[in-house]
């Protein structure tokens, strides 16, 4: 393979960015046409994210900066104006005598109790004070609501969760109905998961099919498929069923969704196989790992046609791989 690091560029550098050196930058958001990337700042070592938007072209930043961010990331909408995210209300302890915000004071040393997160949608240029308020479960104040848009960009799929047992309630919203394209009010939903049974992550979908990985009756976790539009359970059909004793830790959708990668935990070790979205779906291949080892991150998405990961054994604290996609090697 050729070095990808060939002709790389500095393109933002957190190391200088911070002259405090106690603020960290926690992750990144690229849009769908790759102009521009959101990232989040946490200062002091806070829970509390502050985003902000770097053009690609000029390298600088934008004018955004989105406050008030606990537990959730940026999604961007299919046409790279704006991003959907969660976030609270400002805390009563950063509210002046006249209501108004006062972050003169450090996060993170609030003792607020945190309620009715909500998601907006925040178009690029705007002030944050402007964004679109989009989902509120008001049902279940404690609860934590995230957002993402599906690969195709048609749908927002919303989780809620409570505790940490992993169990969520999941809706979606149709973004090109008419009564949501506008991003101007609260989007009309619908729901899937109505009952706090069990854990769903999305991995895909084709037109109206969308794939999943779950631990319904599967506490080692499989990958299901079933119509958005008929979510029962009695829909679900098994596409990579539970393994009897291997922990299936992650099931992504790469190469414009033609290939699924599914990270298997066997006897301690990291296996990963590539399977086509077939119903059941069919080994392509099992990948020859470096060895006998753990990949504690990796980077690869939808429209990649390569993923990148970190892997450490017992004698290696950690190198880093790329797996080509195409010929499916390291």
């Amino acid at each position: 393979m050729n070095d990808p690091l060939s002709n790389a560029e500095l393109f933002i550098d957190p190391n200088t960015m911070f002259a405090d050196k106690t603020t960290e930058m926690a992750s990144t958001y690229w849009s769908e046409n790759g102009k521009y990337m959101a990232y989040s700042e946490a200062k002091g070592g806070s829970d509390w994210k502050t985003i902000y938007v770097r053009d690609v072209e000029t390298g600088k930043n934008l004018n955004d900066e989105l406050m008030w961010i606990k537990f959730s990331g940026a999604s961007w909408s299919k046409d790279s104006k704006g991003f959907f995210y969660s976030r609270y209300e400002v805390p009563k302890t950063y509210l002046n005598k006249d209501k108004k915000q006062d972050v003169s004071g450090k996060q993170g040393q609030e003792t607020d109790k945190l309620q009715n997160m909500k998601i907006y949608y925040h178009k690029l240029g705007q002030n944050q004070s402007e964004d679109v308020l989009m989902f509120e479960y008001p049902e279940l104040p404690e609860a934590m609501v995230a957002s993402h848009t599906t690969n195709d960009g048609k749908y927002l799929i919303i989780q809620i969760s409570q505790g940490t047992d992993g169990k969520v309630l999941l809706y979606y919203a149709d973004l090109k109905k008419a009564e949501n394209k506008q991003l101007s009010k609260k989007l009309t939903v619908k729901p899937i998961v109505k009952e706090w049974v069990a854990g769903i992550d999305y991995i895909n979908n084709i037109g109206n099919t969308f794939f999943w990985q779950t631990d319904y009756n599967a506490p080692l976790q499989k990958v299901v498929k079933f119509n958005i539009e008929e979510p029962d359970f009695k829909n679900w059909v098994d596409v990579i069923p539970e393994h009897p004793k291997n922990v299936l830790q992650q099931a992504a959708s790469m190469k414009n969704g033609t290939v699924m990668l599914v990270n298997y935990l066997e006897n301690a070790a990291e296996k990963v196989k590539i399977y086509n979205f077939d119903s059941p779906a069919k080994l392509i291949k099992e990948i020859e790992m470096p060895g006998f080892g753990a990949v504690p991150i990796s980077s690869g998405g939808h429209k990649d046609y390569e993923w990148f990961f970190k892997f450490q054994t017992f004698t290696d604290p950690g190198s880093v791989y790329r797996l080509d996609m195409n010929s499916f090697e390291i």
